[in-house]
């Protein structure tokens, strides 16, 4: 069995690959944008993506709500050009 390095940051990915209206996917609740970011993101910004879409995938938060952590650039951070505006 290999070893994960300390800073591996799991896909959020469930294999339900489908985008909604808003551009978010119906099986993780990435953004399009997110999605596209992950293979060339360090791990903060995949942990950052990771928890961003672990929130929208809670009760009671609307599936195309943009909520980031609040810090980096792309979808779900206020920033860039993805702020649901």
């Amino acid at each position: 069995m290999s070893e994960q390095p300390a800073s591996f940051v799991p896909s959020p990915c469930t294999g339900e690959c489908r985008l909604d209206a808003q551009q978010f996917c119906t099986g993780c609740r990435r953004h399009a944008l997110e999605i596209a970011e992950w293979p060339t993101a360090d791990s903060m910004r995949r942990a950052e993506i990771r928890q961003a879409a672990l929130r929208r995938a809670l009760p009671g938060v609307a599936p195309g709500t943009l909520q980031g952590p609040g810090t980096g650039q792309g979808p779900g951070t206020g920033q860039g050009p993805a702020t649901g505006r």
